[in-house]
């Protein structure tokens, strides 16, 4: 195979190879070892093209490793800045879901599951530093326990009724550093049905005689 017919093959495998990264984009799946090893096929096939057509090759790198770059910044999400909370039901139905701050009512006695899923500015699916973390504002109304993934768990009403939120925390920086983001959810647990009432006597108080 001569130099143009090599030249020729190896632009149709950058071709497929973009193709592909641009698939994976538009799908939304979030697969970024997939999206790792398109980038490292179209960098080793560049640098091949660039030492047959006889190019300087650090400056043809240099070009192409920008043009990847912007790529990257199109097409993968950027760091997380809201929180999506969803609840549900021991059916698993969904009973509440909205980007934090919320509200949400739980039954006395009873328990929701929850999923959190971060956002970026534009709302796209994205990832954190390491796991999340829970705090419950009134572990006396709710509990909150956090799943082994660090982004879901389960809130645990008790028999007092009452509300307090419910927060969640995690680093939306990727990198060494630390960027927070949080939210809360308020959980409110009503009060259930009269089943009895109390009754409270004052003192005791002669009969007045009739007149």
């Amino acid at each position: 195979m001569n130099t143009t017919s090599t030249l020729i093959a190896i632009g149709n495998t950058l071709g497929r190879i973009l193709d592909r990264l641009i698939f994976i984009a538009l799908n939304n799946t979030r697969r970024f070892d997939q999206i790792d090893r398109a980038i490292e096929d179209f960098r080793r096939e560049a640098a091949r093209a660039a030492t047959l057509a006889s190019v300087e090759r650090s400056d043809y790198a240099h070009e192409i490793n920008l043009k990847l770059d912007r790529l990257i910044a199109a097409t993968l999400p950027g760091p997380a800045v809201t929180l999506y909370l969803e609840l549900f039901d021991e059916a698993g139905n969904i009973t509440d879901q909205g980007v934090l701050p919320m509200q949400a009512n739980i039954s006395r006695n009873s328990s929701r599951t929850f999923k959190l899923t971060p956002r970026d500015s534009d709302q796209n699916v994205t990832t954190l530093d390491g796991a999340m973390s829970v705090e419950s504002a009134n572990a006396a109304i709710t509990l909150a326990d956090l799943s082994v993934d660090g982004l879901s768990g389960r809130l645990v009403a008790g028999t007092k009724a009452g509300s307090g939120p419910v927060s969640f925390h995690g680093d939306a920086d990727l990198s060494a550093g630390v960027r927070e983001v949080a939210g809360s959810v308020d959980i409110t647990v009503p009060a259930g049905e009269a089943v009895s009432f109390d009754i409270e006597l004052g003192d005791e108080v002669p009969n007045q005689p009739a007149p």
